[in-house]
């Protein structure tokens, strides 16, 4: 039996991923899950005197900066209490006769990070989230980006009767439209131009072969945010995390596989082979991607699950069933995540599943998503020059 977590946890995975880039914004219609002792860092509490946070801000109304082993977020904006969302979350302590509001964590590994920190004064942001990148010196480099080719998006009957669902399609520089592609179907695919245009580059340089990406969007919450959490009205939660509404999440999942796949072949040529369909996510579209892999091993040759919302359960299956590769990543400031993210690899693993698990320096953030993406697809759907050189190495 999958147990789950509680309300606030879920609150906090609401995700909205329209924004480009693949910027989310967290609703937090509740308080975000609070820091627990597993956090890799120290707490410092910011100092009576507020002379070196004003000198760390600068002229800035809100930063991040590295002082010594201490991470230092502040913002001097009105209001408040402020917190932080993105690659990392935590609660803002102001400083006495001031209207600044800081917190201090202290961590050696702070070097190695990277992440996209937005500032919250309260549960309801009126619009997209304004997030400010931090980059530890050594951390690892960005992705490159390129202009993917077509990116066209259109509307379908979604997986219940009376609803609608968005997909978007991106296609690869410099197609043809004559060869069946390969293609990464998208949870939330609200995300699909930003990861477009990381594959684009992917494929540009000779390290992927072309593939597109099918977006799927996610469906939204339906309850009215200024009031307490409904797990209920919460339709992306129930179509995406298989143990929390059974019945919903099969009607997606089947949905996805007998319309919205045959749909984007029918007018992208897009392959339908199995090892040529990847199923990826982030978040609760991590754990959906995991599921759906693990649930239909005949479609999907291969999952991208990415810091996983809530680990799914490895049913018993036929030992002639196929089985899809597992491809996890996590960030060790996501705690709870990369927790989640280990569980997820060891059930597929117990069930007979290859799995590989990247860990980074860094939090619940697109930008770690893109960057495990641009590691796992050139394995995934290797260019040809690539399998030459497998083939005939030096």
């Amino acid at each position: 039996m999958q147990t789950f977590p509680g309300t606030a946890f879920l609150a906090a995975l609401i995700l909205n991923a329209a924004a480009l880039g693949g910027v989310h914004a967290a609703m937090t219609s509740v308080q975000d899950p609070a820091t627990p002792s597993t956090a890799p860092f120290e707490i410092v509490s910011p100092p009576a005197d507020s002379s070196r946070l004003i000198a760390g801000l600068g002229r800035q109304a809100e930063g991040v900066w590295l002082d010594d082993d201490v991470l230092w977020l502040a913002t001097s904006n009105p209001g408040g209490p402020w917190k932080t969302t993105g690659g990392i979350s935590v609660t803002l302590t102001q400083v006495d006769g001031t209207n600044i509001w800081a917190i201090g964590l202290r961590w050696d590994r702070w070097p190695e990070a990277f992440m996209k920190v937005a500032f919250l004064a309260d549960d309801l942001p009126a619009g997209p989230l304004e997030y400010l990148n931090w980059r530890g010196e050594r951390a690892p480099t960005p992705p490159a980006q390129a202009d993917p080719g077509e990116t066209e998006s259109f509307q379908l009957p979604g997986p219940v009767p009376g609803s609608e669902r968005t997909i978007t399609v991106v296609l690869p520089p410099n197609h043809d439209g004559d060869d069946p592609l390969p293609a990464i179907v998208l949870a939330d695919g609200q995300s699909a131009e930003a990861w477009g245009k990381v594959i684009a580059a992917l494929v540009l340089e000779g390290k992927a072969r072309p593939l597109a990406v099918v977006g799927v969007h996610s469906g939204t919450y339906e309850g009215d945010r200024g009031l307490p959490y409904d797990p209920q009205l919460d339709v992306r939660a129930r179509e995406y995390l298989e143990g929390f509404d059974r019945e919903r999440f099969a009607a997606h999942l089947d949905w996805m596989i007998e319309t919205v796949l045959p749909e984007a072949a029918r007018r992208y040529a897009i392959s339908l082979r199995r090892e040529d369909l990847a199923v990826a996510g982030f978040s609760n579209g991590g754990a959906f991607a995991a599921s759906a892999a693990l649930r239909r091993g005949d479609v999907f040759g291969t999952a991208l699950a990415m810091s996983v919302g809530v680990p799914p359960e490895a049913e018993p299956r036929a030992e002639d069933a196929p089985m899809a590769r597992f491809f996890f990543a996590a960030g060790e400031l996501e705690h709870r995540f990369l927790n989640h993210t280990q569980i997820t690899r060891d059930r597929v693993h117990a069930a007979g599943g290859e799995t590989m698990l990247v860990q980074y320096v860094a939090g619940h953030d697109a930008e770690m998503w893109k960057l495990a993406m641009s590691r796992f697809v050139p394995r995934i759907f290797p260019s040809a020059q690539a399998d030459a050189g497998a083939a005939n190495p030096d």
